[in-house]
């Protein structure tokens, strides 16, 4: 039997007396609830609080009087009773409740709080009268007991000792059906402990009616038969008397919940008509007989609904009376604004925003249209609009016009039409098109549901209230399970379960738990950090706010080709199984895509996503994003702000969109864009296609064939430089196989204009890079490299490379460059492989520098003074206009080199037995032959050109005993330098020697301490390199004479800071000195004495006890005197030798004793002396 109980006056009082002021009555006229007797004291009357409730009247005795809501007893005859004539009843089930606090207890045995009939029914062993007897009462101990006779049959329930305590209040309800038994339910109010008791005494009824012995006493006991006779008083304050009828009554296809925390599933009991989950019950229209309407109401309630297609409301009652839903039309007379259309409810006093509502996705298609919203008794509607941008444009309310993004009232102006009724037009804003207020126009019906609108303020009657209307924000739990159910949470933290079948889930404000179950659901999620799980099926996940309101949400959507709106806020979004359709939207979302081909539109915000497995399409959109495409041919652009973007595993398309992108591949072949900005650009393994963009972007390929454009900026790009296991295509014996593949790094690099860094690895290369001053490194193989205008530094490293330059003065190393040592670079004789370094440089307009390196190279210099030192191997050089300078090889090259100088003022050097040099006569035509370091040698069939100005001819190399070892052809020559260095003579006891036969020990000449023995020699050997980078080395030419009186008697070529010994009638005019010291650089303008451009040199040194003057060639000059600047000068273990030999040298005090053998000159005082 179902029967209706609250737990307590109170939850019964507030769920009614919404009106009450403390000091009336509520006549309460509804019985829906089964209230049918109530005294409770509230108007100063013993009469009951119903209108029409039975047996209306009460009538005090002694004392007893009714003061500020309660029956007050004194425990001497005073007592209340209730007489039945006026509407009796007999109850098969029904409730007693009574709520009182003792004050005293009177006497030892039973004070009585309510009884019907008389005593002598239960005390006098008369069970079988049929009038029956009930009482409830309390002992001396601390009990509270019930005790219900009827027909025979007799039921007794009592507490504990010590339940209770005098000054405590209690509230006793008794539950009894004649069919099952009784509950007795006693809770002190005071300490809050609470006990219940049941019997299964069947047969059990309650009378009140005309009969004798069927009235009631509250206060006492009556003894006998209706004289008048009591006993048992009961001294305190009683609140209130409720009888209620638990007769089922006849259903009204709603399952109502109550005040409280409900558990609503197919046990459940409580709603006043009886209506039940799966009871097959269902009365409204289109129902089949499962298909439950659930109204859970306030308080946490948790909802099952079991099978059939099932509504459930989380929070939401019966309204009042019928009433229909506010109606909102299209109105506008054009369709051609795409945009959204919402209608929500707004709180007045603070703007806030609920029960958001999307009448239409694209208004174009609803033109004309008329749409329902829902709206509670006396809530404040809204109706805004959201374009295509994501902009909420709100008709406002009040000064609460923050509901807009841009702190604008859009609504262009508000109409009256009727009472109910009003119209109102948005402005031309955010591409809404060129609309006036007649074109975009929504008109809003109020009709009969008791809402008003904001802005209008239009109010109907009080009494008019919606057909189902929000009670409360409880913290439901709500399970749809079979069949395609519709479930509201509505406000409140709501847990809600779909369950199977093809769902609609509105969760509602509050922070929502959902998950949709099998099937193709619906879910639309409101304000609030809400954890939504899709399940099985093909869902759509909405944010019913959309971009009005935010929250960090959680969503799973679950297995199924699932479609998911997050709406504003920091989401976490799992698409799981299926092909799914994910808008991030606003917010700093986290985002995974799952398994199968999803597309993902991460909105603005600095979003994270991962794709997954499959060809997934991502799209960052707005903000500083992260996104990875992973397993699967993705697609993935950032779109605007700083991303971080990646490809994955899988031929993806990864495109970095505006901003300073970190753009990476992943495995396979990848197309790459890095838009504008700063991009970082790592494309993975894999044949892949990049390009950079716009912007100094740095390109980091990997190993594959790769193509990469840099586009605009000062780019930095290295593709397949990581690879150090690579091999050249051709192998070398002894050393290294050739390599097994070598197409499979073929790169191509264009790297555009600006300021580009270039290196490329593996296999044959094409490398462009525009104007700019680039740096471009070639890697290993046969490269094509063209560096275009700007100075640029060009190393083509291993193979047979064909470089241009183009304009600018670039530097260009056609093997590897000085830092990197080329263990292959041998002459061809002893080469093993002898054309992986055929090189063909044309280095275009501009002074260039240029170096051949290994094997048979072909460099041409173009216009512009350059340097190309041919290297070892023959070697075509061709320097072209402008003054160059031409290195046919280094010192022992034997193989024969072909060098033309072309127009203007060129110099050879490096020349040797079997080379060619024609200097060319066109432009400024003056070129010189440097034969210098080259020992003895002879001119051979020498003829003056028909110009004049230059000679041809041979020169014979010769050995010591005068036989020709080699020849050198020359054509078109100006000058012709014949220096020997090494090759000065020094003056010893033993006659002349040459400088580099003398070693430590031997005996020589010294002008001014006789015969000395040499302590110490040293040689610094100074290369090309060095030379070109410092050009303060090269050495001194003293022709013969230069020093005057004939000397020296042959050319001498010294260090440019060697001091030769200088006496004459000057020395002794400007610095009273017959003789001084002067440094050779110093004495340069002198006739004779210049520098020499020769392409290596060796300076010798050697040490006596102290600084000597020795005669060379027969001049005077220094020995090596320690110091400063000399011994950092030469090398350290060089100079340890010295501090080996003269420790005293390693302090300044040392240095100074090491006195010069003469005054030295400075730079001004030398030039006294040029002349």
């Amino acid at each position: 039997m179902t029967f209706y109980k609250y737990s307590s006056w109170m939850d019964w009082y507030k769920s009614h007396s919404s009106d009450y002021d403390g000091s009336t009555a509520m006549n309460y006229t509804d019985d829906s609830q089964g209230l049918i007797g109530l005294w409770d004291f509230l108007n100063g009357t013993a009469d009951t609080g119903l209108e029409d409730g039975v047996a209306q009247n009460g009538k005090l005795f002694g004392h007893a009087n009714v003061k500020d809501g309660q029956l007050h007893l004194d425990g001497h005859e005073d007592y209340m009773t209730i007489e039945g004539n006026d509407n009796p009843f007999d109850l098969g089930q029904g409730t007693i409740e009574v709520q009182f606090t003792q004050k005293e207890h009177v006497g030892t045995s039973e004070d009585v709080i309510i009884s019907r009939g008389e005593a002598e029914d239960a005390y006098g062993g008369e069970v079988n009268t049929p009038e029956g007897y009930f009482e409830i009462g309390v002992t001396k101990d601390g009990r509270v007991y019930v005790m219900h006779i009827d027909d025979g049959k007799k039921a007794l329930l009592k507490t504990d000792d010590c339940f209770f305590k005098e000054g405590d209040t209690l509230n006793v309800s008794y539950s009894w059906d004649e069919n099952t038994g009784g509950t007795f339910v006693v809770q002190n109010l005071t300490d809050s402990s609470e006990t219940t008791l049941t019997h299964d005494v069947k047969g059990l009824d309650m009378e009140i009616g005309d009969n004798d012995g069927e009235s009631w006493t509250v206060g006492a006991r009556e003894d006998s038969d209706y004289d008048g006779d009591y006993s048992h008083y009961f001294k305190g304050a009683i609140d209130y008397v409720a009888i209620f009828d638990n007769a089922a009554p006849q259903g009204d296809g709603y399952v109502e919940g109550t005040a409280g925390d409900d558990l609503i599933d197919i046990n459940y009991d409580g709603d006043p008509e009886g209506d039940m989950i799966d009871n097959e019950d269902a009365i409204l229209a289109n129902s089949d007989l499962n298909d439950d309407v659930v109204l859970a109401g306030a308080g946490d309630d948790t909802v099952k609904a079991g099978e059939g297609n099932d509504i459930v409301y989380g929070d939401s009652k019966q309204g009042s009376a019928e009433a229909s839903p506010v109606t909102i039309k299209i109105d506008s007379a054009s369709a051609e604004f795409a945009n959204k259309i919402y209608a929500y409810t707004i709180d007045p006093e603070t703007g806030e925003i609920s029960n958001v509502k999307l009448l239409e996705a694209d208004a174009r298609d609803g033109v004309g249209s008329t749409y329902e919203y829902n709206a509670a008794q006396g809530a404040v509607v809204g109706v805004g609009i959201v374009n295509e941008h994501g902009q909420f444009l709100s008709s406002g309310y009040g000064d609460n016009i923050n509901l807009n993004s841009d702190c604008k009232v859009h609504t262009k102006g508000i109409q009256q039409v009727d009472e109910t009724t009003v119209k109102i037009g948005f402005e031309d804003w955010y591409n809404l098109g060129d609309k006036d207020f007649n074109d975009v126009k929504i008109t809003v019906d109020l009709g009969t549901s008791g809402a008003s609108f904001d802005n209008a303020h239009y109010e109907t009657s009080s009494d008019v209230g919606s057909a189902i209307v929000t009670e409360g924000a409880g913290d439901d739990q709500i399970h749809g399970e079979a069949g395609d159910d519709t479930l509201y949470g509505e406000g409140g933290n709501d847990t809600i379960d779909g369950g199977a079948d093809d769902d609609l889930i509105y969760a509602g404000d509050g922070n929502d738990s959902v998950i949709g179950g099998d099937g193709n659901d619906t879910i639309f999620y409101g304000a609030g950090n809400d954890t939504i799980e899709g399940g099985a099926g093909d869902d759509l996940i909405d944010d019913a706010d959309k971009v009005i309101l935010d929250g960090a949400d959680v969503i799973d959507a679950g297995d199924g080709n699932d479609t998911v709106y997050s709406g504003l806020g920091d989401d976490t979004i799992e698409g799981g199984t299926g092909a799914d359709l994910i808008f991030g939207e606003g917010g700093d979302d986290s985002i995974t895509g799952g398994s199968e081909n999803d597309s993902i539109y991460a909105g603005d915000g600095a979003d994270s996503v991962r794709a997954g497995t499959g060809d997934d399409s991502i799209r960052g959109e707005g903000g500083n994003d992260t996104l990875r495409g992973e397993d699967g041919n993705d697609f993935v652009d950032g779109g605007d702000g700083n991303d971080s973007v990646s490809g994955g595993a899988g031929d993806d398309t990864v495109l970095g969109g505006a901003g300073d992108d970190l753009v990476r591949g992943g495995s396979g072949n990848d197309l790459m864009e890095g838009g504008s900005g700063n991009d970082y650009i790592d494309s993975g393994s894999g044949d892949d296609t990049i390009d950079a963009g716009d912007g100094d972007d740095t390109v980091d390929a990997y190993n594959g064939s790769d193509s990469v454009l840099g586009g605009a900026g000062n780019d930095s790009i290295m593709v397949g430089w990581q690879d150090t296991e690579a091999l050249p295509d051709l192998g070398y014996p002894g050393l290294f196989d050739a390599d097994s593949d070598p197409e499979n790094d073929r790169d191509f690099v264009d790297a555009g204009e600006g300021n580009n860094y270039v290196w490329t690895g593996d296999d044959r290369d094409t490398i462009y890079s525009g104007s700019g001053n680039d740096t471009i490194l070639a890697g290993i193989d046969d490269d094509y490299v063209d560096s275009g205008a700007g100075d640029d530094l060009i190393v083509g490293g291993e193979g047979a490379d064909t470089i241009l330059a183009g304009d600018g003065n670039d530097t260009v190393y056609a093997g590897f460059a000085p830092d990197l040592p080329d263990d292959l670079n041998i002459p061809d004789g002893e080469d093993l492989v002898t054309n992986n370094g055929t090189d063909y440089v044309d280095a275009g307009a501009g002074n260039d520098l240029v170096f051949g390196s290994d094997d048979a190279d072909t460099i041409l210099g173009g216009d512009g003074d350059d340097t190309i030192d041919g290297g070892i191997d023959a070697d075509s050089l061709i320097g072209g206009k402008g003054d160059d300078t031409i290195i046919l090889g280094l010192p022992g090259d034997a193989h024969a080199d072909y060098a033309e100088g072309g127009d203007d003022r060129d110099t050879f050097t490096g020349v040797g037995a079997g080379d060619t040099v024609d200097g060319g006569t066109g432009g400024d035509d003056f070129d010189t032959l440097d034969l210098t370091g080259l020992g003895k040698w002879q001119f051979n069939n020498v003829t003056t050109d028909a110009d004049g100005d230059s000679t041809s001819g041979e020169v014979n190399f010769l050995d010591s005993l005068g036989n020709v070892t080699g020849t050198l052809k020359f054509e078109e020559i100006e000058k012709i330098i014949p220096c020997f260095t090494p090759g000065t003579v020094i003056a010893t006891p033993m006659g002349e020697r040459l400088v580099e036969e003398l070693q430590v020990g031997d005996r020589v000449i010294t002008r001014d301490n006789g015969i000395q023995r040499i302590r110490w020699v040293g040689a610094k050997n100074v290369t090309s390199l060095d030379l070109q980078r410092s050009t303060h080395l090269r050495p001194i030419m003293i022709k013969a004479g230069a020093l005057g009186s004939g000397l020296p008697e042959t050319d001498i070529m010294v260090s440019p800071n060697h001091r030769m010994l200088i006496a004459n009638e000057k020395t002794s005019l400007y610095f009273e000195e017959p003789e001084v010291l002067a440094a050779a650089k110093h004495l340069l303008g002198t006739g004779g004495i210049y520098e020499v451009n020769v392409p290596s040199t060796t300076y010798i040194h050697f040490m006596f006890d102290r600084h000597e003057v020795v005669l060379s060639n027969g001049c005077w000059s220094e020995s090596f005197q320690p110091g400063d600047y000399s011994l950092k000068g030469i090398g350290e273990e060089q100079r340890n030798e010295i501090y080996d030999l003269f420790p005293e040298l390693k302090n300044q005090k040392g240095l100074e004793n090491f006195e010069a053998a003469r005054r030295s000159l400075k730079k001004h005082e030398a030039k006294l002396l040029v002349h």
